[in-house]
């Protein structure tokens, strides 16, 4: 990313050398991030907003790092910091983005949101495209997991199988077993047999025999093992390709049945109307209460990565509940909310309410509690209470927030 402000001429650098500290500032940041991942949500709002102040703890946090690693920064960049620091969390983000956790994360945190800041020209394009690939990766993802397969998809397994050799018996090792059973020992040549057969008629043949028996037993018994060790690497083969096999149409059974599951429940929940959190039906809840309310049920049916169809489902779940879908102020939506601060404080947990740049979820969040103020609205979301939203596009960007924090939590 930090190339790409570059190329764009949203940045200029005299030396090369100052690209590779901004690109160790991005590496520090990013290990950073990975410490606390909590925090992934104040950089991506803050990277994607041209006109966050300077002033902002996290923004301040960046500029040390890039002056630890380029110490005239200040001097070489005064006028417009702001660029490069947001350069380098963008660079930290888009690497950090190889994880589909954290991509996904990035993605719902910033697609709501960006098209309400003021980003012009290149610099827009250059977002938009970055928030666009990451959001393709998540989709192709997503589409792989929720698709239903009524047809099984096995992995190419193949084994090669070799040519079983045949039993063959030492013809020279029989005769010399042969020799040691019949020629007397004294003659040599191999004999062991202590009596001649003209000798000792009783004693020669029970000698002759044992002796005979044992050879030829021990000679077909090493070439039928030969042949059973071959016929074992086979089956070991051939087995392990069924264990394969087996495995995977298991793991396609589970997941299959858990989309199946997954969609019933949906399905089941979108025509009930009824709201596990409050335990009472969506209908004739008030405004700002029913969003929060959909919101935070329907996360809890909904796994952190999916596709697109998952929003079009909530936003026809609840443009089927509301009379009309309204277009208000989110000054409008707060005080809406403020008439069910009671109920809601009953289902949304208290939590730590910085006054740094956070989601609008966590905003609601401290508002309820009262740790937040509408006045604060600006400061804290970056955007202005008197911008206008439909309840619907309101409620899918409560969802994205809810599944942010559900992701960061679970891990």
């Amino acid at each position: 990313m930090i190339q790409q402000f570059l190329t764009n001429n949203l940045i200029q650098i005299s030396e090369d050398g100052n690209v590779d500290k901004l690109q160790k500032a991005s590496t520090s940041l990013e290990k950073k991030l990975l410490k606390s991942k909590s925090k992934i949500i104040a950089f991506t709002l803050i990277a994607l907003d041209p006109e966050i102040p300077v002033s902002d703890p996290n923004v301040q946090e960046v500029q040390q790092l890039i002056i630890d690693n380029w110490k005239t920064f200040t001097s070489n960049c005064k006028d417009t910091p702001l660029t490069y620091i947001r350069a380098v969390i963008l660079e930290a983000l888009n690497t950090m983005s190889k994880d589909i956790n954290i991509a996904n994360q990035i993605w719902l945190t910033g697609r709501n949101i960006q098209k309400y800041y003021k980003l012009v020209g290149k610099e827009r394009e250059l977002i938009i495209n970055f928030l666009t690939n990451i959001g393709n990766e998540i989709e192709e993802d997503a589409a792989k997991t929720w698709a239903i397969h009524l047809d099984y998809k096995f992995q190419e397994l193949s084994i090669e199988i070799k040519t079983i050799t045949g039993v063959s018996i030492d013809k020279v090792e029989l005769q010399n077993h042969l020799k040691a059973a019949s020629i007397h020992s004294g003659l040599g040549d191999g004999g062991e047999n202590p009596q001649y057969p003209s000798h000792n008629a009783a004693i020669w043949p029970n000698f002759f025999s044992d002796r005979a028996s044992r050879g030829i037993a021990e000679i077909i018994n090493k070439a039928l093992k030969k042949q059973t060790d071959e016929i074992n690497i086979i089956q070991n083969k051939i087995q392990e390709v069924i264990d394969k096999i087996f495995k995977q149409t298991f793991e396609q059974t589970i997941q299959r049945n858990k989309i199946l599951e997954m969609r019933t429940q949906l399905l089941w929940w979108k025509e009930s109307c009824y709201s596990p959190s409050i335990k009472d039906s969506y209908r004739g809840q008030p405004i700002g209460l029913l969003q929060l309310i959909m919101a935070k049920d329907y996360v809890s049916f909904v796994p952190c990565i999916f596709p697109s169809s998952v929003d079009y489902f909530l936003k026809e779940t609840h443009r089927g509940i509301v009379d009309k879908d309204e277009i208000l102020t989110f000054s409008k939506i707060l005080k809406q909310i403020d008439t069910s601060k009671d109920i809601l404080k009953s289902i949304i947990k208290e939590s730590t309410y910085d006054v740094e740049r956070v989601s609008l979820f966590h905003f609601i969040s401290g508002y309820i509690w009262d740790k937040f103020t509408m006045n604060q609205f600006k400061v804290v979301v970056g955007l202005s209470e008197t911008i206008e939203i439909s309840l619907s596009d309101f409620i899918l960007w409560l969802f994205h927030d809810l599944q942010v924090l559900n992701s960061i939590n679970s891990k």
